[in-house]
């Protein structure tokens, strides 16, 4: 048997592993359930060691209400609390030396045939210090355990389980019972008492940032609060990465009553210390049979017993459970033979309820085709395809092929609408889908071209083109390309005829432009006699970016063209300026030397002149 205290302990952590992925998740308990807190200021975003002065499976470590990521590196060994078996109702003495040694495999027994009352009374030699001490039970009991606490054996105490560290003692007795209306003393054995101070813990955290991280431990409220966060934790766990070393900087929180701790978990009034239900509102503490756990929260208000179980957790107690291992809150006994139908073998196929894949049927061979948990013997095929209708897409048509197009669960032959839509909702009742009606009336309005493509992921909306087609690999598809049969990223149109130019035939040779030899000059022959590429008509041999069907001098560089002489001999070609000037400089040369002649002969007739005159 696990015992109470160790399952609350154990969901307790695996609901604080909840902290330890990469990113920080909003708190999923509540942090006024605990009972101690401590805090320390850590300096930045790296890992750190906190080391715990106590030993404790349920530390929470939080920043900014947020879970701390952790992982624990490791702990001291804890310190066993020696003890002495003071009493016990029956069994071999000698045996009760196991209680202690820590292996599972040695084993105290009680005589089973004879005693109906059994116990064990320990004694610690000295009262233990609440809150000091930690402790765990290996036993295997069908029946009640009591425990009961106190400083004299004679007038000891009784306390849960799980509240026995809580209380200070010197004493401790359980009491193992049977179940009310057994008359049978079933085995008893006991593997191991333990009684211990853990040792100290330390763990490496993740903190989001500098700043305060806190830490909890000492869960109170009822476990069954976190169970369903528990997976996704563990999940989230094995992707913490942490990295430490020497400089790795470390720090010891010392725990002390939290301040935030809420004393009454029920809101009823009365402190949990003192509730006899903590967890159901009860404020007039109403007890009817005076077994110190409130009406409230008794599983059995008639049974004089505190500790009466519900094996099963179905809220029904084990002394009034009809299948009391088996999870039946309905009581359902179908032959009313008191043995609920999970446990009896109604149909005496040799198979009890609970185990029973058809349990009011007889099919000893369980079969089981389908693998659906219902035997072949409780299954029906309403429309005959072959298929179950407990996993049948369409009970109602014949599809053993159970087509779902649009993976929704409901088959196609069945479905009102070929997008995934489960609920199958058609508010109209005109047996067409709301989902595709929905979406027959989305495509009208974003669908410009019609061609059955919403425009946003149409790559030519104004212009019908299912295909998408880009023949040309542009990244201009076919439908609003200007030249589909030639890349032109920038479309380029120069006459604005819709026609790009790389596909225009300027010339209007029958030739486009891309595959045009001469795409200004029209050559429908496209002769080219060099084979260069261009067409004769286009050549241009003396390289002035003239061709020779327009060039006036093909054969020798004249960007300019000019024929100043106006002849129509280009210059670079025209060995003769026949313009007037030009035509007649000898004959204007001479005169000009004539000129500068009789000029110069009548200055030097002035000179002399004057020279004369001075004589």
């Amino acid at each position: 048997m696990v015992s109470p205290r160790n399952i609350i302990v154990g969901c307790v952590l695996i609901a604080g592993m909840f902290q330890s992925g990469t990113t920080h998740a909003s708190l999923p308990i509540d942090t006024s359930c605990f009972t101690e807190s401590a805090s320390v200021t850590v300096s930045s975003a790296k890992d750190s060691k906190w080391v715990s002065v106590w030993e404790s499976s349920d530390i929470f470590f939080v920043q900014d209400g947020a879970f701390v990521p952790y992982q624990r590196l490791g702990f001291e060994k804890p310190k066993y609390l020696e003890y002495t078996v003071s009493g016990h109702s029956s069994g071999d003495a000698l045996a009760l030396k196991n209680l202690s040694d820590g292996n599972p495999s040695t084993v105290f027994s009680f005589d089973n045939l004879n005693d109906d009352a059994k116990s064990v009374t320990l004694d610690f030699g000295k009262s233990l210090t609440a809150g000091s001490f930690d402790y765990s039970f290996d036993f295997q009991h069908r029946g009640n355990v009591r425990f009961s606490i106190g400083e004299n054996p004679d007038n000891l105490k009784n306390v849960t389980e799980s509240s026995i560290r809580d209380f200070g003692f010197r004493y401790l007795r359980m009491d193992f019972g049977k179940y009310p209306g057994e008359t049978v003393s079933s085995k008893t054995e006991i593997a191991g008492i333990a009684f211990f101070v853990p040792g100290p813990v330390t763990y490496v955290i993740k903190p989001a940032k500098a700043g305060t991280v806190e830490a909890y431990r000492g869960y109170e409220c009822e476990s069954e609060k976190i169970r369903d966060s528990m997976f996704a934790y563990e999940q989230l766990n094995r992707k913490a990465k942490f990295a430490i070393d020497g400089s790795t900087a470390e720090f010891s929180g010392k725990f002390s009553p939290n301040p935030s701790y809420r004393g009454d978990f029920d809101s009823d009034g009365v402190p949990n210390s003192t509730d006899n239900c903590r967890f159901a509102p009860n404020p007039d503490q109403l007890d009817g049979d005076s077994d110190q756990l409130g009406d409230a929260c008794d599983p059995n208000k008639s049974n004089k017993d505190p500790f009466e179980g519900d094996a099963d957790d179905d809220g029904v107690a084990d002394s009034r459970d009809n299948c009391r291992f088996f999870f039946n809150p309905d009581q359902k006994d179908s032959n009313a033979d008191g043995n609920g139908d999970g446990c009896s073998d109604d149909d005496r196929d040799g198979i009890a309820g609970k185990n029973d894949n058809c349990p009011q049927v007889a099919n000893p061979d369980q079969k089981d085709v389908n693998a659906n948990g219902v035997g072949d013997a409780c299954e029906f095929d309403k429309d005959s395809d072959g298929v179950f209708d407990s996993v049948d897409n369409c009970m109602t048509k014949p599809n053993p092929d159970q087509a779902d197009r649009d993976f929704d669960g409901i088959g196609d032959d069945c479905d009102n609408c070929r997008l995934s839509n489960p609920d199958q909702k058609d508010s109209n009742g005109n047996l067409e889908g709301d989902a595709c009606e929905a979406a027959e009336k989305f495509a009208k309005e974003n669908d410009s071209d019609q061609d059955g493509l919403l425009d946003f992921v149409d790559n030519c909306p104004k212009a019908s083109n299912p295909d998408q087609a880009d023949t040309d690999k542009d990244r201009r598809w076919d439908a609003c390309d200007n030249c589909p049969a030639i890349q032109n990223n920038d479309q380029a149109d120069s006459d604005e005829d819709s026609v790009g130019d790389l596909c225009q035939d300027a010339d209007r040779d029958g030739i486009d432009g891309y595959r045009d030899n001469c795409p200004d000059i029209a050559n429908p022959d496209q002769a080219d006699s060099d084979n260069d590429g261009t067409g004769n008509v286009c050549e241009d041999p003396d390289r002035d970016g003239i061709g020779n069907s327009k060039d006036n001098c093909p054969d020798a560089y004249n960007p300019d063209q000019n024929d100043v002489d106006m002849d129509g001999k280009w210059d670079v070609c025209d060995p003769k300026d026949d313009r007037y000037m030009e035509s007649n400089k000898g004959f204007f040369a001479g005169i000009m030397v004539l000129i500068v002649a009789i000029f110069g002969a009548g200055i030097f007739a002035m000179v002399n002149k004057l020279k004369g005159g001075g004589k």
